[in-house]
């Protein structure tokens, strides 16, 4: 069985999308396109938005390692628990934001580009949803 994910959906993957389309601009040295990246970066995923609070909890699953078996399942409680917690409403909208800015900014192409972590954050929203 095949589980179906829209990758628009998941804000670890629309922050990993804008993060090597930064890369990209800044090797071929398109300033202006590097910081029009940096400032949706910066407005979407600061410490005080919807969306910077749910990839802190991407973050946090990804980057634990070797836990027990008891200590996963305790930091995966405190996770949902704190992603139940979340204002699902605005993470929405700010995910459409994002995308919108995405397709007609940067182009749709943008989507396209390889997320090497991109199962490991496809299995962690598909576990928060």
């Amino acid at each position: 069985m095949e589980i179906k994910h829209n990758k628009k959906r998941n804000t670890a993957f629309l922050y990993e999308v804008l993060i090597r389309e930064m890369t990209k601009s800044t090797m071929q040295e398109d300033k202006k396109r590097t910081k029009y990246i940096a400032s949706v970066l910066k407005e979407h995923f600061g410490k005080n938005s919807s969306l910077g609070a749910e990839l802190n909890l991407y973050r946090t699953l990804c980057e634990s390692k070797e836990l027990n078996h008891i200590d996963a399942e305790k930091l995966l409680y405190e996770v949902y628990r704190t992603y139940i917690g979340l204002n699902h409403g605005d993470i929405y909208n700010q995910q459409s934001t994002v995308i919108n800015k995405i397709n007609k900014n940067l182009g749709k192409e943008s989507f396209d580009n390889f997320v090497p972590n991109y199962k490991q954050v496809a299995t962690i929203n598909y576990i928060l949803k």
